[in-house]
């Protein structure tokens, strides 16, 4: 000893970071943390959380490792028998545990790396007291359900296998089996082994390649924290490195940096809160991408850990932490990115503090603490929430999120306190997803989701136009007329008080941030000295519509705290609820930021259209035609699914177009329908390049009104061939998704 997570030939080198003044801030914060910890309490009762106490006692280990002359030694051992001895460890005790199971797994990790250090400082009869302990527990877990074993898992036990719990559990396991190799028979522990070994292989063979978890951020973060020990013990032992082996570690990276928000005064607003998510982390990123990015030499995990305005560290990070990895900036990546397993689309304005964050989630299903959620969406801008998931539930429920109600009916998974399995059949899925840091255009189908048997089809499009503006639109076919519920939700919410807090809205849950202007016009405006968020339903289909409250069953009663074991209903700000009844029907929705902006719903029975101005000068007009096809409407000639100009920042874009003519001056003609946003008439810059981006299903020959000559076009940075005559620019685009710089 000690041989857990390093050995006694590193214990030097990691006693001396605290010194190192790469550290200080880490070590200060240890002893900060540990100065604060009261002892631990003598009867836990089935209603007191004590998880923590692991956490606490791990920090207590390695700080009077590192340093035996601070003065938490007497805390340290007071936690340790403490914890070891208490009554609570089994399911058949008078009281056990609240949350057994995380506590038991969260306990084993702690003793076990607690015993690893200070191994020396026990007593025989206090080691084998601990060996015990460890292989009691252990010997009664593997036969328990939270160790199970699921060869040939299908979709009934993805969520199983990648939840939080199952993680914990064999982190304390695993911790239990590699500290007490040489101390009990080889045979009894080459059993535990194989059993950890086995299910390792089915949960790294059930993540998604997309880096993403079904738990939310939050709860990714706390699963994270627990599996990585487990892999730091395993890896040693064994000679490996399991996260340069599946994508999905260095995909996760992405997955956290890209859920991120735009913190206004920082570069930390939280996160994007699906599934059972607060607002924040459970466990710090400081302390996480610092395991990612020593595994995977990842600058991007590195800039998380160094940089990120959540400063909240454990002991790991500690341990973790490498500063000799060079940071690299998120600023380098796209603005966006499709997690397409998930089917998270993530895109920002910029990434600078004060950005536009839009997100929406319409993909696999695993259950848990997942939520019914499929097409919802998001928007935050500069630390503040618009648009709004209202977070962690206890009564998974379709119309606390911003969705369409069918019937009545939500979406498969929903009614229970956990969100119930979904077999693939009825994921969700998106079609399409095209991204500029100027511009996106995203589809969603979460049509087999939706458990009422009269849909047929719905589809979710939503385009971003700049940092202010979203139009939404959603098409509805069923085979018989339906009654269909469109919500959106907001809430008043307080800006953070201090650097480690982020929005918080309880205290103000039932204010209302929403007003109507006129009818089909409504503002929400969750913080008074931030910009509005204006609404215009555009549809050519006559929507009923109404303010009223937003009813959620949260984890936690809002007012008082303590878990809402009773699963009642509070009020979490309100929504708009718009309402129709149609067998075939559009909604068209016009969003955007600040006072300057007109929308002139422009929709008719042949064509939903939309047109923003600030007074006589346009901004953007965008068409649907409902045949595929629309001439002379409003100067436009267009045959797509989808069209439009912007006239502020000159560009033009299409879904599905093969023509896009506009007064007589023709801008897109394609020999095959792409996906096309172009951005040719401006005066560029080196962070505003000519440029074009492009998807489609084949080779495509496409002609563009570009109004001067270029010199070079490059095509994903490689020079291509183009043709350009009389302000038209002729390019092959290939089959996929392409960018094309013009220089």
């Amino acid at each position: 000893h000690p041989t857990l997570l390093f050995d006694a030939a590193e214990l030097p080198s990691i006693a001396a970071r605290k010194d190192d003044a790469a550290y200080a801030d880490i070590w200060s914060a240890m002893l900060s943390q540990a100065g604060n910890y009261d002892p631990p309490i003598e009867d836990p009762g089935p209603g007191r959380d004590i998880r923590s106490y692991a956490n606490r006692l791990i920090n207590l280990a390695l700080i009077q490792l590192v340093d035996p002359g601070q003065p938490f030694d007497g805390l340290l051992w007071d936690y340790f028998f403490t914890m070891l001895r208490y009554p609570n460890w089994d399911d058949d005790a008078p009281e056990p545990f609240n949350n057994l199971d995380l506590t038991v797994g969260h306990f084993l990790t702690a003793l076990a790396i607690t015993y690893d250090w200070h191994y020396d400082r026990l007593t025989p009869p206090e080691r084998a007291e601990l060996r015990q302990r460890l292989r009691g527990v252990t010997e009664s877990w593997l036969t328990s359900h939270w160790m199970a074993i699921y060869r040939d898992i299908d979709w009934t036990h993805y969520g199983t296998v990648t939840n939080n719990h199952y993680w914990i559990n064999h982190e304390g396991v695993a911790a239990a089996a590699f500290v007490l190799a040489d101390e009990i028979p080889e045979a009894e522990r080459a059993q535990w082994v194989d059993h950890l070994e086995e299910n390792l292989a089915i949960i790294l063979s059930v993540l998604e390649d997309d880096g993403t978890s079904h738990e939310g951020v939050a709860y990714h973060s706390y699963g994270q924290i627990n599996l990585f020990p487990w892999l730091d013990m395993r890896d040693r032992a064994l000679g490996e490195n399991t996260a340069e082996a599946i994508p999905w570690f260095q995909e996760s990276v992405r997955y956290d940096i890209y859920s991120l928000l735009p913190g206004g005064d920082d570069n930390y607003g939280g996160v994007a809160n699906f599934g059972d998510c607060p607002p924040r982390h459970y466990n710090p990123p400081r302390t996480i991408n610092a395991w990612l990015a020593r595994r995977l030499n990842s600058g991007l995990a590195q800039w998380s850990a160094e940089q990120l305005d959540w400063s909240y560290v454990t002991p790991y990070s500690y341990l973790w932490y490498d500063p000799a990895i060079p940071a690299e900036a998120p600023s380098a990546l796209p603005t966006w990115h499709l997690f397409p397993n998930k089917g998270i689309f993530a895109w920002r304005s910029s990434w600078d503090d004060d950005a536009t964050y839009f997100s929406l989630k319409s993909g696999s299903y695993f259950g848990g603490h997942e939520h019914p959620d499929a097409g919802h969406f998001i928007v935050h801008r500069a630390g503040v929430p618009y648009l709004t998931d209202h977070g962690y539930s206890y009564l998974k429920d379709t119309g606390e999120h911003n969705l369409v109600l069918v019937d009545g009916l939500g979406q498969f998974g929903e009614g229970s306190q956990w969100m119930e399995r979904v077999d693939p059949v009825n994921w969700a899925q998106v079609d399409s997803a095209l991204g500029d840091e100027a511009y996106f255009d995203l589809v969603a189908d979460p049509t087999a989701m939706v458990q009422a048997d009269t849909l047929d089809r719905w589809t979710r499009e939503v385009i971003g136009v700049g940092p202010d503006i979203f139009l939404v639109q959603d098409v509805l076919t069923g085979s018989a007329p339906m009654g269909l519920e469109w919500l959106l939700h907001s809430y008043v919410s307080a800006p953070p008080t201090s650097i480690n807090h982020t929005y918080s809205y309880k205290d103000l849950r039932t204010e209302n941030p929403w007003s109507e202007i006129a009818a089909g016009h409504w503002v929400t405006q969750p913080q008074e000295s931030e910009a509005a968020l204006h609404v215009v339903d555009a549809s050519f289909a006559a929507w009923g519509a109404t303010i009223e409250p937003s009813m959620f069953v949260p984890e936690q009663h809002p007012d008082d705290g303590g878990y809402n074991e009773s699963l009642a209903s509070y009020q979490v700000g309100f929504r708009l609820r718009r309402s129709a009844n149609a067998a075939q029907i559009r909604s068209t929705v016009a969003l955007w930021f600040g006072e300057a902006l007109a929308a002139e719903p422009w929709s008719t029975a042949a064509v939903e259209a939309v047109r923003l101005h600030d007074g006589a000068t346009e901004v953007l007009q965008v068409l649907w035609p409902t045949g595929g096809a629309v001439t002379g409407f409003h100067s436009f000639d267009v045959t797509a699914v989808m069209a439009g100009r912007r006239f502020d920042e000159p560009a033009y874009f299409g879904r599905q177009v093969t023509q896009l003519d506009w007064q007589g001056t023709e801008l897109i003609d394609a020999s095959q329908p792409l996906d096309l946003f172009v951005r040719l008439e401006h005066s560029p810059s080196s962070t505003d390049p000519l440029r074009v981006v492009s998807e489609g299903a084949v080779e495509t020959s496409v002609t563009l009104h570009c109004p001067g000559q270029p010199a070079t076009v490059l095509l994903d940075g490689a020079q291509t061939t183009f043709d350009w005559a009389s302000s038209r620019l002729t390019l092959t685009v290939p089959a996929g998704q392409h960018r094309f710089v013009i220089e």
